[in-house]
């Protein structure tokens, strides 16, 4: 069975640790990596979103700009005593801030990882400790396949994630903001030279802070030969980008 979602949710929003490496050796707390993936009540992050839509068989691309704001407004403890932070997303589409709240996610954090649903989907973001070059089945939780509907069409959203962190910079320029303590996480990348389907999906969490940058690519297309020697983005057919800042963070 398939999962529909519709891509409206995702754009303006837009398991348990299956296959992660077996970790051997001592580490002092401090060093699992729990400061990427703070969470506190009342914390918020707003970000500028830039996303294109592409429909009509890549004849048509949609192009939109929004701010998008994730506010924790509850915490409390489910069922099996997990502590669960209730995440409030608004969207205005100007620096004025208007907000006119969407939906609702949930983000959880435990000693081997930290957890986000969106649109009722539970990604594994990152796993304890975090270190590079591990890896991990972060749709561990998802058990059936999600298309997305998005310009008329629908995409096989998960098609090839395979979750792993690439690396840890001492210092990065995202924006206009530097951040100390960037840890990069690829969701997924299905490579370049991939014929029909493109699936590349990219993270950045700083430390004490959170999430500071995201970026999809999720395309499909028919055109093979007649194309040959064009990028992703110039021979999509079907699909959408999307690139995610963070413009502000508070707690």
């Amino acid at each position: 069975m398939k999962q529909v979602i519709y891509f409206l949710a995702i754009l303006f929003s837009l398991a348990f640790f299956a296959s992660c490496e077996d970790v051997t050796e001592d580490l002092p707390m401090d060093n699992f990596g729990y400061e990427y993936f703070p969470l506190a009540d009342n914390a918020l992050w707003i970000y500028k979103v830039d996303s294109v839509i592409y429909s009509q068989l890549g004849d048509k691309k949609d192009t939109t700009s929004s701010y998008v704001k994730e506010e924790i407004v509850e915490v409390f403890v489910d069922q099996v005593q997990d502590t669960v932070y209730r995440i409030e997303r608004s969207v205005s589409k100007s620096t004025n801030y208007e907000w006119n709240v969407v939906d609702v996610w949930v983000a959880q954090k435990d000693q081997t990882m930290a957890a986000k649903t969106e649109e009722n989907l539970k990604y594994m973001k990152l796993v304890f400790p975090l270190k590079e070059s591990v890896s991990w089945d972060g749709n561990a939780f998802i058990t059936e396949d999600v298309d997305i509907f998005v310009g008329g069409e629908t995409l096989d959203l998960l098609r090839d994630w395979d979750y792993r962190m690439l690396s840890i910079e001492s210092r990065v320029l995202i924006g206009d903001e530097p951040y100390t303590e960037v840890a990069t996480i690829q969701n997924a990348d299905s490579g370049e030279n991939e014929l029909i389907h493109r699936r590349f999906v990219i993270e950045k969490y700083a430390t004490d802070i959170g999430l500071v940058y995201k970026r999809h690519v999720i395309l499909d297309t028919q055109c093979i030969v007649e194309c040959e020697g064009q990028t992703w983005e110039e021979q999509g057919d079907k699909g959408y980008l999307l690139e995610s800042v963070l413009v502000e963070y508070g707690n």
